[in-house]
């Protein structure tokens, strides 16, 4: 699937090594000749990092092609331009097979290594009322705190287990220590417990006379993320995997976005009354104990690449976690290896949708059936865009090899062009509360709607455009905004809307990415600012698969909150952009469709 070299690079083909991906800062908005050149970093990085670009006189071909005015056409590999109906599923994902059962429940108490007793309940397949004979495979789903008054109630009422079940397969659903009718007092979030005592669970469901000791796990959110770290672990009777919804770099990846602290709005904690061992505001004030990331994080991620096991890697782009649901499938060490990323919200894919794929990847590594299909592509992606999508796409890798590497400038003029004008600046006042986002916590209902136009908000933010696209372009993968810019204060925070222009003017959000200020160099050792004084930024956005139509424009929106995604906490004052030549710039992955 992938080399151990590019494992490690999770989201962008850059490889330059970097806490976080981070550059020094640089005090020049006036672009007077320095020691260590921007100028000579940007032709560096040029050389050695942009792939399937051809020089136009300042424009790369893929920006010539696609932005008016900016020079000659040349064909660039790509999808398929017509968007005129949505791509269906591949057939792999309509998989079905009779249900050969009913379904028979009990409660019983799997023990873990230290004494503790985990309680489950256990999904059958039935005859005539009673466990039918035999052994059979193992599922264990959704391995996680959840099962209590105040969330999701009774594990008995698991569909997926009910799905299993009937399917011919035993399906286990615990609670974690401390909750529900588990015993022990529970530990806090992520704790190392959760990988033990999931491990345990596997072991000891291989062990029973009905089992036939190939074991498969799955689950969604924190389920996925224990899926993850139980197949890490490697018990030796786990045999395949089908994590949802899962991050891979706690800090980052969930609680603090580019560094900077999700609003308490944010915590999924807030609604657990009925921990034993806990509260929601013990929970919060651990993580917010934690600023930097630090080891409490890093034991509370994910080691992907200590995964051995066949893995379905499962997540939504409109997740708030997605930058985990690619990573976790990027760092995967083997070649057996899958991603589904589809059009939905955390954990809200449908029934429909997802179970035929996970009875399709169980049969074939549990039961070994001969008709059971894999994906029929490493990659299977939902083509998002601001006109209802385009339907599913598969890709041999992600981002996929035909794509090119390509660098907009942010101009004086605020637009945004494959030829730097001018130099310049730019400035805006920080609003903290600029908002709402398009993606937050809780998914479906909640403060944050991805379909919202942003025009209004724009209206306020550091915008740069660029011309109406001379045909669609697909962007596919992640891209770093090099923002070089002096903030009147110590710290702040960086955000980056990437964003869909239509030409009647409406503006939908494509990605997005963030910054602390003072974690530019390191997100465990931060560095204050120096108030008005220019510095290099570079901020991540977030993977995607989005498409803009012919005529359509590109849009970077520069703003200091997304709120209630992350707090409200930027200090107040002005962020001034260096702009036009050796000024912001952003490099992103594409695929023309001219």
């Amino acid at each position: 699937m992938m080399s151990q070299a590019n494992a490690k690079r999770p989201l962008l083909p850059h490889d330059e090594p970097a806490d976080r991906g981070v550059t020094p800062p640089v005090a020049d908005l006036t672009h007077k000749p320095i020691t260590t050149s921007r100028g000579r970093r940007r032709r560096a990085r040029v050389r050695s990092h942009l792939r399937s670009v051809v020089s136009l006189g300042g424009c790369s071909a893929l920006v010539a092609l696609l932005i008016a005015g900016c020079g000659a056409s040349k064909t660039v590999s790509a999808r398929h331009e017509s968007s005129s109906s949505p791509s269906a599923a591949p057939s792999w994902m309509s998989y079905q097979r009779p249900a050969s059962a009913s379904i028979v429940t009990s409660q019983i108490q799997v023990p873990t290594r230290d004494g503790t007793d985990l309680g489950c309940t256990m999904f059958r397949p039935a005859v005539g009322g009673a466990p039918a004979p035999g052994k059979f495979p193992v599922i264990v789903s959704n391995f996680w705190p959840y099962y209590t008054r105040s969330q999701y109630g009774n594990p008995a009422q698991n569909p997926n287990a009910k799905f299993f079940a009937q399917h011919g397969y035993i399906d286990l659903v615990c609670s974690m220590r401390g909750t529900y009718n588990s015993s022990g007092t529970f530990p806090g979030w992520f704790m190392p417990s959760d990988v033990t005592d999931d491990y345990d669970i596997v072991e000891w469901a291989a062990s029973q006379p009905w089992s036939s000791g190939r074991i498969g796990q799955e689950g969604a959110s924190y389920g996925g993320i224990n899926t993850l770290k139980a197949a890490a672990a490697r018990p030796p009777h786990l045999v395949a995997i089908a994590p949802q919804f899962a991050f891979q770099d706690a800090y980052l990846g969930y609680f603090y976005p580019g560094g900077i602290p999700n609003d308490i709005s944010q915590s999924p904690a807030q609604g657990v009354q009925d921990y034993r061992g806990t509260t929601p505001e013990r929970q919060n004030a651990t993580w917010s104990a934690h600023p930097l990331d630090d080891a409490f994080w890093q034991k509370a991620s994910v080691p992907t690449d200590k995964i051995n096991v066949p893995t379905l890697m499962i997540g939504g782009w409109l997740d708030y976690m997605l930058v985990g649901d690619i990573a976790n499938y990027l760092s995967l060490p083997r070649s057996d290896g899958w991603l589904v990323m589809g059009p939905w919200e955390h954990a809200t894919e449908p029934p429909a949708t997802l179970e035929p794929m996970l009875l399709a990847w169980f049969d074939h590594w549990l039961k070994g059936l001969p008709d059971a299909p894999l994906p029929s592509a490493r990659v299977t992606s939902f083509e998002m865009s601001a006109h209802g999508g385009n339907g599913w796409t598969e890709m041999p890798s992600y981002p996929p090899a035909d794509a090119s590497s390509v660098r907009y400038d942010f101009n004086t003029d605020q637009t945004l062009a494959g030829t730097a004008g001018p130099a310049g600046t730019k400035s805006y006042v920080v609003n903290p509360h600029d908002g709402p986002p398009a993606i937050c916590f809780p998914p479906g209902g909640g403060p944050c709607d991805p379909t919202s136009d942003m025009a209004k908000a724009d209206a306020k933010r550091l915008t740069f455009t660029s011309s109406p696209l001379n045909a669609a372009m697909v962007l596919v993968g992640s891209m770093e905004v090099h923002l070089r810019a002096a903030l009147s204060a110590t710290d702040g925070d960086l955000v980056v809307k990437v964003e869909d222009v239509a030409p009647d003017g409406t503006v939908h959000q494509a990605s997005v990415g963030y910054l602390k200020a003072s974690h530019r160099l390191s997100q465990s050792t931060p560095a204050a600012v120096v108030p008005n004084q220019p510095t290099d930024f570079v901020i991540s956005v977030w993977p995607m698969d989005w498409r803009l139509p012919k005529g359509d424009r590109l849009r970077l929106s520069v703003t200091s909150g997304d709120y209630p995604k992350i707090a409200a906490d930027a200090p107040s004052g002005t962020v001034t952009v260096a702009t036009g030549q050796d000024g912001s710039f952003v490099d992103l992955i594409a695929q023309n469709l001219g």
